[in-house]
């Protein structure tokens, strides 16, 4: 599995003496972050850091305030896309100081300029957008670092036909992975962005603001886009809907804190898959890794006033190391081969409506009265969960997703696998689990059949689960991998009862 850092969706913050301060009305600037910080990234495990340009780059070294993006033209009067540069010629230090092959440490930049044409929402012609962006891309191509950009994110199903038309552009015109760049997949979820199928645009009286879409919907979605790429066995689609939320109350004696998984989590990671591998891409999942949320909105019940009893507010929270893994060995499970951080670094200028805390690395004022990247509990986490998913899936090399069976527990966490279509494998008769579990279900060229054996019981509650598995005639044991240690055990009436901790998974080969 190839694992990405992402940083930041479009604003953040920064520690002042462990305080999480908000910037959009000025603040202290910070200098730019450092060779070390850059190096701590790759430390963890990932091949790739996607970085925001101008508007929204966490690296704002001179300060810049959300939406002021595009300040720096070329000669021509062309937009620089200056903070990825930054970054870009970051990443290019550290491989010069620690003796890094380039090629092992790239950047992937993404542009608003290009977002906003991939939207729709550009007022320049054809012909200038397209001037733009070869200019650009041909600065870019300059830094060896540079890996290729992170197209349009989370895109509405209306926009479909302009992000189409330049994903096509990027691929066929102006060569992007002819050159050997990559186009990091679109952004295809919900919950995190409204993306119904429904309306011209986000006024639109057709258009529904309601998060969630139905099995049909989403599939209507996802297919709009699919049909639109170029086919090239380069394309990665990348998948974004968060599993974790939690929900505070405020009564009179209090507030309570409700955790609780998102509904359609597994019905879109099964449709994601399905319809990515029958279209033969590559696929790609979002790891929720930072507590987000409307920060107004938490206060006003998190403060406990006289004026918030009785209401409720529904909020992304901290995220674990068995969370993390959670997620990661999920994907596994139905066939993901890479995994991209959402977000790894505390963004910078943070808003009251997009607030980011408990990420891996926060800002902290120092002494001098600069701002120095300090790493977390949660770079500790990530750097495990990545490690611990790194050494799993080199065992799985080779072997291909064919589908994913589930087995709701005896005391099941709710219909969380409303929506989907257990697989039937002619190998794997049965499945049944205590709590809440899935199998993934692959097969590599040898014709040799493994499965990934997932706890798909809320990892906050902490349960590990008994997994029955009943296979076909001819087996007499398994081998699996547990943490990365390899067991055995013999079957019993052609059936193997593991444990699976809470937030695990177990690749079990039967022979």
């Amino acid at each position: 599995m190839t694992l990405t850092a992402y940083y930041g969706p479009a604003v953040g913050a920064y520690m002042e003496n462990g305080t999480l301060v908000s910037n959009v009305t000025g603040g202290a600037v910070y200098n730019m972050a450092t060779v070390e910080d850059v190096k701590s990234y790759f430390d963890a495990g990932f091949s790739f850091v996607l970085g925001d340009d101008a508007d929204y780059m966490t690296y704002r070294s001179i300060g810049r305030a959300v939406g002021d993006g595009y300040e720096e033209k070329d000669s021509d009067g062309h937009y620089l896309n200056t903070d990825g540069i930054k970054l870009l010629e970051l990443v290019q230090a550290y491989c010069d100081e620690y003796n890094v092959p380039y090629a092992k440490a790239k950047v992937l930049i993404k542009s608003l300029y290009l977002d906003g044409a991939m939207k729709g929402e550009s007022t320049h012609t054809d012909g200038q957008i397209k001037a733009n962006i070869s200019l650009m891309y041909e600065h870019l191509k300059t830094f060896p670092c540079f890996g290729g950009f992170i197209v349009c994110d989370e895109p509405r199903g209306y926009m479909a036909d302009t992000y189409n038309y330049w994903y096509q552009y990027l691929v066929n015109d102006l060569g992007v992975y002819d050159d050997g760049y990559i186009l990091y997949g679109a952004l295809l979820g919900m919950h995190a962005a409204e993306v119904n199928v429904a309306g011209s645009s986000d006024d639109d009286t057709g258009y529904s603001k309601e998060l969630g879409l139905t099995a049909e919907q989403y599939e209507t979605y996802l297919q709009k886009y699919i049909d639109g790429l170029v086919g090239s066995g380069k394309d990665t689609l990348c998948f974004d809907y968060y599993p974790f939320k939690e929900t505070i109350t405020s009564h009179i004696t209090g507030v309570t804190t409700k955790t609780s998984m998102l509904g359609q989590y597994f019905q879109n990671l099964e449709i994601f898959a399905r319809l990515s591998e029958a279209n033969g891409y590559k696929r790609s999942v979002c790891v929720q890794s930072v507590s987000f949320y409307n920060k107004t909105l938490y206060d006003e019940v998190a403060k406990n006033n006289l004026a918030s009893y009785g209401k409720s507010y529904e909020y992304h929270g901290k995220v674990t190391q068995s969370m993390m893994t959670y997620q990661l060995y999920c994907a596994l499970a139905y066939g993901y081969d890479q995994a991209a951080y959402f977000t790894y670094m505390q963004p910078f200028n943070q808003t009251d409506s997009e607030w980011f805390v408990e990420s891996a690395y926060e800002w902290q004022l120092q002494s001098d009265g600069s701002y120095k990247s300090v790493a977390t509990d949660t770079y500790t986490a990530i750097k495990n969960a990545n490690a611990e998913i790194l050494a799993l899936s080199a065992k799985m090399s080779g072997y291909k997703w064919l589908g994913t069976a589930y087995s709701a527990g005896t005391t099941a966490t709710g219909s969380v696998f409303g929506g989907t279509t257990s697989y039937a494998s002619e190998v794997l008769s049965a499945v049944s689990s205590d709590y809440d579990a899935i199998v993934g279900c692959l097969k590599n060229g040898d014709g040799k059949n493994g499965f990934v054996v997932v706890n798909a019981d809320d990892p906050r509650l902490n349960r590990a689960t008994s997994v029955t598995l009943s296979f076909g005639s001819g087996y007499s044991s398994v081998s699996y991998y547990e943490n990365g240690v390899k067991k055995t055990a013999q079957l019993t009436d052609g059936k193997i009862t593991l444990s699976v901790e809470a937030g695990k998974g177990l690749f079990v080969i039967p022979v």
